[in-house]
């Protein structure tokens, strides 16, 4: 017999509410907030929708040509047909195009307190050089580590 499943609802960004099994991978926790990750089909959707790039940007950024853009915004099934190298470019070219918004919000005051901290907190030793070289190299873990 199988033990019963929890569900809780998040609110995904493209639809309503839906039920997500607790402790799926599809369910996180960040800032005490119950958050949604999204797929990459959602993020390139999402990335397509963005008004405040032009298409012409979007093309050169994608290497996908415009007309096919267009087509992904005005026939939604198009994308979800749209080969796996398509979607996965435009999911990332959404995650950069969240990255860059998420450092505008960055004070260069909050930017030298972490470095300051780095310096003082994490030894020149191998394992210290190291640590400092993962942190600077990795975005996430960067703006993970200097969102207060």
């Amino acid at each position: 017999m199988l033990a019963p499943a929890f569900f809780i609802f998040v609110k995904s960004p493209l639809k309503e509410p839906k039920k997500i099994a607790k402790g799926t991978t599809r369910s996180i926790i960040l800032n005490k907030e119950l958050t949604t990750m999204l797929t990459d089909l959602q993020k390139a959707e999402l990335y397509l929708k963005n008004k405040d790039m032009t298409f012409k940007y979007k093309e050169k950024e994608s290497g996908i040509s415009m007309n096919t853009l267009k087509k992904y915004i005005t026939l939604p099934q198009r994308l979800k047909k749209a080969s796996w190298s398509n979607v996965t470019k435009l999911a990332r070219l959404y995650d950069d195009e969240v990255e860059k918004k998420k450092l505008k919000n960055f004070s260069p005051k909050d930017v030298a307190e972490f470095m300051d901290w780095m310096n003082k907190n994490i030894p020149e030793d191998f394992y210290g050089k190291k640590l400092r070289k993962i942190i600077l190299e990795n975005k996430e873990i960067y703006l993970q580590l200097i969102e207060k």
